[in-house]
């Protein structure tokens, strides 16, 4: 018999009953073509970038059998080289990868449901389906479509924790952490974040709490641990994951960084240690490469304090930029110069707009939807990423783990605005939640504000087409 629970508004709906819910199936299935056809037809689409380094991280591993160095976490290069030891290549993990976003859609409904109800669980789930950025990184060959799905399969665990008390279950839990941080090393700072959560959710039982964040820790330890060690014996180095930290710290506070788009500029020459790139200089001198770097970015900060924290403020707000992986791939002719010219355009236009809608949409669900475990959760998210891409740097892809997120309250706000009552849940209006929400608005135009040049040029330059080579900016 399926357990009906529900964290917020809404009736909530049962763990199991997305495989009931015919609406939902269409919007699963539609996607999955969607998603699996792009895969197909981009099989071959030249590596670019990261993507480049990932692969050659997983045929070092195939090919040599020793990992290549501690620069990336190990997860999906290490998924990669699987597929490519049973002879598969990059058309097969781009279909593992819609898998990935298939079964994070299915997570999204479960999350959505149990806090607002059906009717919000299907907008959100289509919201999260059909996201033209989403859409793109199921098949581009980077770690964001597994790493949604692993956040996606944490979050929905510890909702549905609030209606068992099994430490198997809070044990799995951290092992889904410890995956999750061995794909991206920076969600390993969202520990605390973690702690915090359960201690408000469970406010009447300290022992409890305890309990099951120990389980918890422990999970994590299991799976972390054996590659902490593995690093060690290799470097001589305390490397938990990786080693790409401090090299971080170091761009960022770096001059010719302040208030520039590093998902859109990089050089080399950022990241030096002693006059050596900083990854060469890890891989020959490991603790050493990264003692400078922390060396190097103290003193800068200590320098200038007042500079680092206005970029600090800079960064945080260029998270919720209007950019994204897309459009960097269409202004850089990478699916060709002709797409540039006809698809640029319109892409701008529509990412933009449906960007703007899911942030809007989002924040007025946090804001005016009653609040449950699931909405606290992503609010902590919220905040962790904030302040943590502003203490390093931020791109548009740091924020796509949030947009899942943002898609429950979404869902959620739209099934109160459009049927509140019965299945949904009722708006709340209150002078607080009306200033909160005014206040991030307000923000939110002030940071596109300094998006529109780019849009700008994008629907100009390209819509007469022209080759516009000052648009080409990755160098």
């Amino acid at each position: 018999m399926e357990t009906e629970y529900r964290d917020g508004a809404g009736s909530g709906v049962g763990a199991g009953s997305w495989r009931r819910d015919r609406v939902f199936r269409i919007i699963l299935i539609v996607s999955a073509l969607i998603k699996l056809g792009l895969a197909v037809h981009f099989g071959s689409l030249r590596l670019r970038g990261d993507e480049m380094d990932y692969i050659h991280t997983a045929r070092v591993l195939v090919v040599e059998n020793r990992v290549f160095d501690m620069y990336r976490p190990p997860a999906y290069p290490f998924l990669q080289a699987a597929v490519i030891f049973l002879g598969a290549g990059n058309t097969a993990i781009r279909i593992l990868q819609v898998i990935f976003s298939v079964l994070t859609t299915v997570f999204v409904y479960r999350m959505t449901g149990s806090a607002y109800g059906r009717t919000a669980a299907r907008f959100a789930s289509a919201i999260f389906a059909f996201d033209p950025v989403l859409v793109e990184f199921s098949y581009i060959l980077l770690s964001e479509t597994l790493f949604v799905f692993l956040v996606a399969a944490l979050f929905d665990g510890m909702v549905s924790a609030k209606r068992t008390a099994s430490n198997l279950h809070w044990l799995g839990l951290g092992a889904i952490f410890g995956l999750a941080v061995l794909t991206r090393s920076q969600i390993m700072t969202f520990f605390p974040f973690i702690w915090f959560w359960v201690f408000m959710e469970w406010k009447g039982s300290i022992r409890i709490s305890v309990r099951r964040l120990l389980f918890f820790s422990f999970g994590s330890a299991l799976l972390i641990s054996p590659w902490t060690i593995r690093n060690y014996r290799a470097s001589g180095a305390f490397v938990p994951v990786d080693v790409v930290g401090p090299m971080n710290l170091l761009m960022s506070t770096h001059p010719d960084t302040l208030y520039v788009d590093k998902g859109t500029t990089w050089k080399e020459s950022w990241t030096g240690v002693d006059g050596v790139r900083y990854r060469l200089a890890a891989r020959r001198d490991t603790a050493r490469a990264m003692r400078r770097a922390m060396e190097i970015s103290l003193a800068r900060i200590r320098r200038n304090p007042g500079g680092f924290f206005r970029k600090c403020i800079w960064e945080a707000g260029h998270l919720w930029t209007l950019d994204n992986h897309l459009l960097v791939h269409l202004r850089n002719g990478w699916y060709g110069s002709e797409a540039r010219i006809w698809l640029l355009p319109p892409a701008a236009v529509f990412t933009a707009l449906f960007t703007v809608c899911l942030t809007v949409s989002g924040a007025a669900g946090i804001c005016f939807v009653r609040d449950g475990p699931i909405s606290r959760l992503a609010i902590l998210a919220f905040l962790h990423a904030m302040l943590l891409f502003g203490l390093v740097f931020s791109t548009s892809r740091y924020a796509v783990p949030l947009r899942p997120f943002l898609a429950i309250a979404a869902g959620g706000w739209w099934a109160a605005k459009i049927s509140p009552g019965g299945d949904s849940p009722v708006p709340i209006w209150n002078r607080t939640r009306i200033l909160v929400f005014s206040a991030i608005a307000m923000c939110l135009l002030a940071i596109w504000s300094r998006d529109m040049p780019l849009i700008r040029d994008m629907l100009i330059r390209n819509a007469e087409g022209l080759t516009a080579p000052e648009l080409i900016i990755f160098r």
